[in-house]
């Protein structure tokens, strides 16, 4: 599989769009310190007509994620 950066992800209004292991998905890059298991931090999503939105993001294991569809 190779990973390839997108300029934006279209994301319905009355739709779920689902992020997920070999889906789609954010990366965090540039972190000051590793993630751990647990721990929960603020990230803000913009978009286009809604604006920005703060979300909650909880780490989690890599075994305990579910791939996409």
């Amino acid at each position: 599989m190779e990973m390839e950066e997108l300029p934006a992800l279209d994301i319905p209004r009355d739709k779920e769009t689902v992020l997920a292991p070999n889906g789609a998905h954010l990366m965090l890059v540039g972190l000051k310190r590793p993630l751990k298991f647990g721990e929960h931090f603020p990230m803000v999503l913009t978009f286009e007509k809604s604006g920005a939105v703060e979300i909650d993001i909880e780490v989690q294991k890599v075994g305990d994620l579910k791939p996409a569809d």
